[in-house]
Order: structure tokens, then sequence, then C-alpha cells
């Protein structure tokens, strides 16, 4: 829509494949504005890429969804949670495993690199659990597509 344009700005979409493509080109300067979560940010940071925060997002928040039957931390020991790597998804599974006194060492992680993809392997029964972010959470609570929400 480019509706700074007014202002002499012109915004170019750089759609990435996964996440880490997004938190790479960032590093790299190969794009000058992105949105990620913060734990990629700290990644960069660390790392000494010359990034600041100029903003927030993801005002829907994210969620814990897991299969019928997986109703308490205990529970999910063995169990395969879907999540991405360097990403606030996969932190707050973390703290919520260990709140409860679950090690992350007693389930199996899979990293994914898509949202849609991971919801995807959550519907086909291929993952247990799920960390997410809405509306995909209420989508798989309610079996419907995303898309209803928007």
């Amino acid at each position: 829509m480019q509706t700074a344009k007014d202002d002499g700005v012109e915004i170019q979409f750089i759609n990435t494949p996964t996440f880490a493509e997004q938190v790479t080109f960032l590093g790299i300067g190969q794009v000058d504005v992105g949105l990620m979560p913060y734990t990629s940010f700290m990644a960069l940071f660390d790392a000494g890429a010359p990034v600041k925060i100029v903003a927030g997002g993801g005002i829907e928040g994210c969620v814990i969804v897991s299969q019928p039957g997986l109703d308490s931390p205990e529970k999910l020991k063995g169990k395969t949670l879907g999540t991405f790597q360097l990403d606030t998804l996969e932190v707050m599974p973390y703290d919520f495993l260990k709140k409860h006194g679950v090690s992350f060492k007693d389930i199996k992680v899979r990293y994914m690199g898509t949202t849609p993809e991971a919801v995807e392997a959550f519907k086909a029964g291929a993952l247990d659990w799920i960390c997410t972010i809405e509306p995909y959470g209420t989508a798989l609570l309610n079996r419907t597509s995303p898309r209803d929400f928007c």
C-alpha cells in the first residue's frame, strides 16, 4: 500500500522461507527492519550485529496446545513438541516444564520451519503439543482455519 510514500519512504517487503532466514537477513544487513522474537534479537545483539529495538509486535499472544489427553506437564514426558529454535515459542514451553519439575530433556523437540508447517504437523498428529501464536492456537482448539479469525 506504500502508506509512507508521502513521507519519502518506500517499503519493500521480503518474504523469508523460515524464521531462521528472517533473523539471518537482518543480521547480515540484507534487510533494514524486521519483526522477530526477542530471543532472536538477543542472539543477534550478543553476536555483535548492529541491531536495536524500535517497536514491538505480536499483540495476540503465544499459547501451548496439546493433543487430547495430554492435560498435565507430567504426561508430556516422551512426547514431541513442535516449536522454533531461538524463539519465544521455545522459551515458553521450557519455562512451563521447568515450573512443573519436568526437564526439557524429558521431551522430544522438533524444530519447525514455519507456523503453517507446525500447525499442519500438529493437526496430522505428527506433534503431540505445540507452542504457537494466535490465531493459530484458537483455530487448533476449535479445529477451524486461522483465516476464520482474520
